[in-house]
Order: structure tokens, then sequence, then C-alpha cells
């Protein structure tokens, strides 16, 4: 986007003059799938961010969302800060029906990978924090950020779709992923025979360490949770499962080498988040948390191929077999997952 034309969408926020703005942007690279951007004036520091049309077909419903769980947190007296967006000067929250602006929190920092199991500590209370706050929150109310998200035999379904489509060299390049996503199908069946009997909840559906802000000088200390955009009905199983894959895998998100899989890490984990849980959690739910940890690799590994055998239409990609060694890191982390629980 021309610099003129984003200064425009800038000063149609509350926040900023109509007169020449006295502003400095900073683009800002981490995130697949939204742009986002620091924006300072004189006073504040605010992220501004480009919400994907292509990913988040409903705007309004992810932003309505997000004000009404911000605005029950409020009222309850939740003690961090919440994700609540600055009104335009047309009162809405959002411009050009993409564009969103929100205060900066901090300072704070984000890290990729989870640095500590004091770390994982921190991040497994947080976030249980924040379901205990929301237990009496009406799910029902939400609106479906992106359709299809929890559909597991839909993700399936769309992965046999473009093998078929696939050219014959990329199926070659795959050919052991391929394989084994197939002769593990049955995790979508052992979860969906689950799902019958867990309570749906508010979930945040995107829990990886990167969505926690940590305290600049504590970084054991998370100041709040960000990335709202796929607050959603859903099982407690699957936040668990991603926050697993996220903060036990000790290697990059894209490294295809053998599992760097954190057996520390998962304990803390897992320990932390029954421990804070404790009242909340059913019987059905704590003794099925390995399989929601399993079962979000799976799923991973499934759209990071799936992308791949479709020429890397959804996920940015760096190099040609981007998408197929982020397979390859799921499934290494999935298979340490198995012969842990065998």
């Amino acid at each position: 986007m021309k610099s003129g034309a984003r200064e425009e969408v800038i000063r149609a926020f509350e926040a900023f003059s109509d007169r020449a703005p006295d502003f400095e942007v900073q683009e800002l690279s981490f995130g697949h799938i939204n742009k986002t951007y620091r924006v300072s004036n004189a006073a504040e520091t605010y992220v501004l961010q480009r919400v994907n049309p292509l990913v988040f077909k409903n705007i309004k419903g992810v932003m309505d969302n997000m004000v009404a769980v911000s605005e029950h947190l409020k009222r309850k007296g939740y003690p961090h800060p919440v994700l609540a967006p600055v009104l335009s000067k047309k009162k809405e929250n959002l411009v050009s029906g993409q564009w969103r602006l929100f205060p900066l929190i901090g300072p704070a920092k984000t890290y990729q990978r989870a640095q500590s199991a004091f770390q994982v500590r921190a991040a497994a209370q947080f976030i249980a924090e924040f379901y205990v706050y929301l237990q009496d929150f009406d799910w029902q109310k939400l609106s479906v950020p992106i359709e299809g998200f929890l559909d597991f035999n839909r993700r399936y379904t769309d992965f046999l779709k473009h093998l078929e489509g696939a050219d014959s060299k990329r199926i070659r390049q795959a050919s052991p992923e391929i394989t084994f996503l197939k002769a593990h199908r049955r995790l979508i069946d052992q979860w969906e025979h689950v799902l019958t009997q867990v309570p749906q909840r508010v979930i945040h559906a995107d829990p990886k360490i990167s969505n926690f802000l940590f305290d600049r000088e504590d970084s054991n200390r998370v100041l709040a949770l960000i990335d709202w955009d796929t607050l959603m009905a859903g099982p407690i199983l699957y936040d668990f499962g991603d926050m697993v894959r996220s903060y036990t895998n000790l290697k990059e998100e894209d490294d295809p080498r053998d599992a760097g899989f954190s057996e520390v890490y998962y304990r803390t984990l897992e320990q932390e988040f029954t421990r804070h849980l404790k009242g909340v959690l059913t019987p059905i739910e704590r003794k099925n948390l390995g399989l929601g940890a399993e079962v979000v690799c799976y799923i991973q590994a499934l759209r990071f191929l799936t992308d791949f055998l479709n020429r890397d239409q959804y996920y940015p990609v760096l190099w040609p077999s981007h998408n197929l060694d982020r397979t390859k890191s799921q499934l290494n982390l999935l298979q340490a997952l198995q012969e842990r629980f065998s």
C-alpha cells in the first residue's frame, strides 16, 4: 500500500489529527496473515493492521467478537490489558472495512519459541486465567471468524482434493508425508468422538507463544494475550494442543530435521494448565489433553501439506519446499508426542 493512502487511513482514526499528521510508520514483519504496522505520534504508539479479507470473510464478525469479549472482561474486573480497538472519526472500529487500530501494549517483547520452562508456566497460567474470566460468557453470541476452521473432516477432504490436482513432482517430493497423513486419519475420528463428550467454550484458537506479550524487563511475566481474530466457540482441547505444538518444539517451525521436543516444557504446560483450571476442566477434557496435542499437530501438518500441493497459495513461503519443510516439522513433533504417549 502506498504511504499516502496509508496516511489517509491513519488520519481516519480519532487518535490522529485531520491536519498534516506528525507520526512515524514502521512495518512489522511478523505474522502470516495480516499486514501490521507500528504508528507513533507525539503522545502515543499504536498498532495498525489491515485484516486479510481472503482469510477473514467476516471481518465485522471478527471485530464484534473482540469487542464483546473485551467488554465482558472489563466488566468482570479482568486485571490485564484487553484488545479494545480505537474508533474512527465515524465512530466505527474499522476503516474501509479492513483497517483497525489498537493502543500499543508495552513495553513488551514477543518470542517465536519458548525460552524456558518459566515462560511456559507463565503463559499457561495467563491463558487459564483468561478462560476463567470467560466462563460465564455466552459462547453462542460469537460469530464464526473462519468458516470450517475446526472442521477437521473438511480439512482432510481439502487435502485429498488438492492431492488429486497436484503436479507429479510435488506429489513425489511429499510422498512419505502423504503416506503418513493417510495412515493416521484415525486421529480425526478419535477427535470427533471426543467432541461429542466435551463442552463448547470460548477459545482463543491461536494461543502460540508469539501471541503472548512478555514484559521487556522480565521475560517470564506476561503482560497480555493478543491476536483475538480467531476467538470462537470450540473445545478447550484445541487451545491446549496448539500450545503444545508451539511451546514444546525447540526448533523453528520450518526446520524439517528431527523434532526438538521438550518433555520438560510439555510437563510444565500440562501441570499448570490443569492446576489453574482445576474447577473448570471436565474429567473427559483432562483425559484427552494428549489427544488434543496430537490432533493439532496432525491438522497443522495437513494444512501445510495441502498448501504445498496447492502451490503455496495460503502461507507465504521463502523457498520452494518451505511448506513441505513445515509439514515435516509438524510430523516430527507428532511422532515425538506419540512416542511419549505410547
